[in-house]
């Protein structure tokens, strides 16, 4: 695909759970700061919140994510979905733990949760050739004890009676898949979004080799020390570098030149 011949700036609209707040400038402020060249490149849109892939299905959220979606696809010259990572570190768990659902596995969880998003993306009927999917990040969940008081505070938050938090806490302890299974999982997603990508004909990318690094020349990759947050949370370090390497990436997926569209 080649850049539209117009003197209007280039329009990307990008809506996704809260990881994919990294691709949005928010404010001329942080646009000039990462070096976006504003008269050739608009990015607008929403991350939302607690957003999930589930919650695509019939009556499956209240977050009216599908019509705020739909809302912008009239003014959308580009559209950037990500969604996922919330239904794979946090949603998982959820089903395991607090829905009983002992049937669930990863690998059945995967295709499942595609299957959904491929039915909502059928659903907008926009453009393929136009149309961005994001995958996955590598998971900021490496250590275990980590894992467990994040997952915990999540899953049960105010919908556990409080007394019931320590066995619920126990469960979750037990099931908890550790950094190399979540990679695995997170990985098997992206594989799986990108070849339904290419049988649909619109774009996938995401950032692993950017954010990544393999312990063992032949071994799996896992996320770089310098993109894991100290604090409290599950979500990667917002850096400018890393806002950057989205920037970069989502362009690249549209065939667009970043050095057009981004100072160096």
């Amino acid at each position: 695909m080649t850049e539209p011949e117009t003197a209007e700036p280039v329009r990307i609209h990008v809506f996704g759970d809260s990881h994919s707040r990294h691709l949005l400038p928010n404010g001329a402020v942080m646009a000039e700061r990462l070096g976006i060249r504003g008269k050739k490149l608009t990015i607008e849109g929403e991350a939302i919140i607690a957003s999930s892939i589930a919650g695509f299905r019939p009556k499956a959220s209240t977050l009216q994510t599908k019509e705020i979606i739909r809302a912008a696809l009239p003014q959308a010259q580009y559209l950037m979905l990500g969604f996922g990572q919330v239904d794979l570190e946090l949603g998982y768990y959820y089903r395991r733990v607090i829905k009983e659902d002992q049937t669930l596995t990863p690998e059945s969880y995967v295709p499942w949760l595609i299957d959904i998003y491929m039915e909502f993306i059928a659903s907008m009927e926009f453009p393929a050739e136009r149309l961005a999917v994001k995958g996955c990040h590598l998971t900021v969940f490496s250590n275990r004890r980590f894992t467990t008081r994040y997952l915990k505070r999540i899953i049960t938050g105010e919908k556990i009676p409080e007394d019931q938090h320590a066995a619920y806490a126990k469960r979750l302890d037990a099931e908890v898949l550790g950094e190399a299974r979540t990679n695995a999982m997170l990985m098997a997603f992206n594989a799986q979004l990108m070849a339904r990508a290419a049988e649909g004909k619109f774009r996938y990318f995401d950032i692993i080799e950017e954010i990544g690094m393999r312990p063992k020349p032949s071994g799996p990759a896992v996320l770089r020390p310098g993109f894991a947050p100290s604090a409290f949370d599950h979500h990667l370090v917002d850096s400018l570098a890393l806002r950057r390497a989205y920037l970069r990436a989502l362009l690249k997926s549209f065939d667009l030149k970043p050095k057009d569209y981004l100072k160096t």
